[in-house]
């Protein structure tokens, strides 16, 4: 029984075959989901202008996926402590958005991307105030997997009344688990930003 295994035990087997431990995935996003919820209600009050408080609440699974895949059990830390933390990190990041980040053409959204290490002078940061998308768009076209420029398109530049699109839909759209849509996204970015650090 999943319910009699520990945070740790579950979060080990999701790390080392993230792709065939969906049960256990799921059993830790069912067992930590309230202090999520709780810490988004604490630092994001329903009337806040600031921060759009469905919007971080639509990020949940997500939130602690990455807090799964991040957590390092060596430093004695508590997974609940981690997640905590990474919450705190992710409702920070909705207030700055606007600070450093890549606004897409055609569209007030903004792309879960930073590029404020970037120089005032250098070639990028000039391209990401006038043409954001279309840089990364030219490194995606390269990835073989061509479903996470679909996927990035849904869920930054269509969206859902000029926000981000819920990957509740883009997993409809595609046809993929959302779980599975969040993982091609998360992987996408990784891959972008590492691009980006080498860029000199």
């Amino acid at each position: 029984m999943l319910k009699n295994k520990s945070d740790i035990e579950l979060i080990l087997a999701v790390k080392q075959q993230p792709k065939k431990c969906t049960l256990e995935l799921r059993e830790l996003i069912d067992r930590h989901s309230g202090i999520f919820v709780d810490m988004v209600s604490k630092l994001v009050p329903q009337s806040n202008a600031l921060c759009n408080k469905p919007e971080i609440l639509e990020e949940k699974d997500y939130c602690i996926y990455d807090a799964i895949m991040t957590f390092d059990e060596l430093r004695g830390t508590k997974f609940s402590t981690h997640l905590a933390n990474k919450t705190k990190w992710l409702c920070l990041r909705a207030y700055n958005k606007t600070k450093g980040r890549a606004i897409l053409p055609s569209s007030n959204l903004q792309f879960d991307f930073d590029l404020s290490h970037l120089k005032d002078d250098g070639p990028i940061n000039s391209i990401s105030r006038k043409d954001a998308f279309s840089y990364v768009t030219k490194i995606i076209s390269k990835l073989p997997d061509k479903r996470a420029i679909k996927i990035l398109r849904m869920r930054y530049i269509q969206g859902k009344g000029n926000k981000l699109m819920p990957w509740r839909e883009i997993s409809e759209e595609m046809g993929l688990s959302k779980q599975a849509c969040i993982d091609i996204h998360n992987k996408t970015l990784i891959k972008l930003r590492n691009k980006v650090k080498h860029v000199k």
